[in-house]
């Protein structure tokens, strides 16, 4: 799965992972939670496309329709078309130029009940322009979708993506 040296590892296992999220609060809101691992001084213009996930995600069937990262009564979702994202100008040069071989970028997105990732969401950021190449990637995969008692429902998952160069 390897395309200009990039790898999109998503793992079902990270469904019933621990999450890496951290409580922060952006600064000039008012009590707003947020995950950030984010550099702004590597952040760009496409980066800031991507929303940040919030520090906590209260998912539940009963409550918004997405079953939680661990719930064991379902079945989880199946890739069945994984997409690689590509290098941005920006990062190849900054990797080359400092000796900088391997960044990653961390996501949430909820798969849909038709399979469909949707609600992208950054938990930490690797900059220049990657953040955006790693949202896109992910939203153009496709799953099988998540079921429980044999109907397909929406599940939340996280995953990286890494980009090597070589």
């Amino acid at each position: 799965m390897l395309n200009s040296g990039l790898t999109l590892a998503l793992s079902l296992l990270i469904v019933v992972s621990p999450s890496i999220q951290q409580d922060n609060t952006v600064a000039g809101s008012a009590k707003t939670d947020v995950t950030t691992f984010s550099r702004a001084d590597n952040s760009t213009p496409s980066d800031q496309a991507v929303p940040l996930c919030p520090a906590k995600f209260d998912d539940s069937l009963e409550t918004d329709g997405i079953a939680s990262q661990g719930d064991k009564s379902v079945t989880p979702p199946k890739p069945t078309k994984m997409v690689n994202g590509k290098f941005s100008d920006e990062s190849r040069h900054e990797g080359w130029e400092n000796h900088i071989h391997y960044f990653e970028v961390w996501l949430g997105f909820v798969v849909g009940a038709k399979g469909i990732p949707q609600d992208v969401c950054l938990m930490k950021s690797a900059g220049y322009g990657l953040d955006a190449e790693a949202a896109k990637a992910v939203e153009q995969s496709r799953f099988k979708p998540a079921t429980k008692g044999g109907k397909p429902i929406a599940v939340r998952l996280t995953t990286n993506v890494s980009f090597r160069l070589r």
